[in-house]
């Protein structure tokens, strides 16, 4: 929320429309380039490494206009790899921000404006942990519903990403070359539950109704046995026998299954795209 909060008040600083922390990347990127080789580097070969939060910042970077130059390698392990919203959108799906961190809706711009720039780092801390936003990436899709789709993370906006990653092969005008590794942990997802201790399946029956839920849940309620059956027997799912042996297996089928939904194959995705340009 600190680097990726996209608000009226904020967007007339002209720096940024919402990715602050890409900002922030960029300075020190710039910083690196001019002080590298104080400390026997090259600034030519600056690679740049993330995972999770960290690897969708470095698909930024690597999509940023401005970014281009300043490093010629980048590995971005388990990035929410397409953001579709723009500033606007992450603005819309967070309306209430303004009031409940105690300023005053009703208030001028410039007071708005004031407010929040003179509020403590505790206050918006403790609101990012309150609400929930983009915690859904950890669940199968609209789990949270359309809110819990929205990442804080990224977003598109004319200052910094200007256009998404899948867009990099129709631009003309970017001149460099940067080599990017794209990929991801085999069960990244099940940073939700050991965190949280949410959606934790001890046995294969649990695994089952949650998928059936999660299922009409994106489909409108329609239940779909047929596709419900696909799924399990893509990811060996025991429907049958001793619910208490290996209690693990459950869990970590679900933890794959939705790690591939969200960033295996999305991943994959956007790399045969990326490789399709000269």
């Amino acid at each position: 929320l600190l680097g990726f909060l996209s608000a009226p008040e904020l967007w007339q600083d002209g720096e940024s429309y919402g990715n602050f922390g890409l900002g922030d990347a960029l300075v020190a990127l710039q910083w690196v380039q001019e002080n590298i080789g104080n400390f026997g580097g090259d600034r030519n070969r600056v690679t740049v490494m993330g995972e999770s939060s960290g690897g969708t910042i470095v698909v930024g970077l690597a999509t940023a206009p401005k970014a281009q130059g300043l490093f010629n390698k980048a590995i971005a392990l388990s990035p929410p790899v397409f953001w579709n919203s723009t500033y606007e959108d992450a603005h819309v799906r967070r309306p209430e921000f303004l009031s409940q961190v105690g300023c005053s809706s009703n208030a001028s711009m410039q007071d708005r404006r004031s407010c929040l720039k003179s509020l403590d780092v505790g206050t918006v801390i403790e609101e990012q942990l309150r609400e929930n936003r983009g915690w859904g990436y950890f669940d199968f899709p609209l789990s949270e519903g359309i809110l819990g789709e929205s990442m804080d993370y990224n977003v598109k906006e004319p200052t910094i990403l200007p256009y998404l990653p899948q867009d990099i092969p129709n631009q003309t005008d970017r001149t460099d070359t940067v080599q990017l590794i794209l990929s991801n942990t085999a069960q990244e997802n099940a940073y939700w539950e050991m965190i949280y201790g949410y959606n934790v399946l001890n046995n294969w029956t649990a695994a089952s109704t949650l998928l059936d839920q999660r299922l009409q849940n994106f489909l409108g309620g329609v239940e779909n046995t047929t596709l419900v059956n696909m799924i399990e027997d893509q990811y060996d799912w025991e429907t049958s026998g001793n619910d208490t042996t290996d209690a693990w297996w459950p869990q970590k089928a679900w933890d794959t299954l939705t790690t591939d939904i969200r960033a295996t194959c999305p991943a994959n995705t956007l790399t045969d795209t990326l490789n399709s340009s000269p």
